[in-house]
């Protein structure tokens, strides 16, 4: 298995590694920037509107040409739009969690991420956390670490 210099620094379960288990890392609501990340010169913050049809159809068409897909471009996933509003419209639906970035300038998607508000049980403790979906980064812009950014 090769090593990712981002994929390496993030708190995932790779079989490799013995993690111990609970909470990976604890935020508390204070210690979270009111301020937006700044990004690259270039690129802007958006939140999109699930209901608009318009915009739901951009992004299935970016997430079409650029989220999942093998090494020689024979698979790709294909969201409709009915199937992205029932992935993204949970129960506890947060549309502040639901983000893109886009060019400054022609207002193109270059990434998308969606967060879910969840309660997970660990050791009987209820431990509130947002899970994370639909990451996906414009696929020549890899370079540019915009995935640290979303998350």
């Amino acid at each position: 298995m090769n090593v990712h210099k981002f994929w390496e620094s993030e708190p995932i379960m790779l079989y490799r590694h013995k993690l111990k288990e609970g909470e990976i890392k604890q935020i508390k609501p204070t210690d979270v920037p009111e301020e937006q990340t700044p990004l690259p010169q270039g690129f802007e913050w958006a939140n999109f509107d699930v209901k608009n049809d318009e915009e739901v159809d951009e992004i299935c068409k970016f997430l079409e040409d650029h989220y999942v897909e093998d090494a020689l471009g024979n698979f790709k996933v294909s969201y409709s739009r009915e199937k992205f509003r029932w992935a993204v419209q949970t129960h506890y639906y947060t549309p502040e969690l639901h983000i893109l970035i886009r060019n400054s300038q022609n207002k193109k998607i270059m990434a998308i991420a969606t967060g879910d508000p969840k309660k997970f049980v660990i050791n009987g403790k209820v431990v509130k956390m947002v899970e994370g979906n639909f990451m996906c980064v414009h696929s020549k812009l890899r370079e540019k670490r915009l995935a640290m950014i979303l998350f």
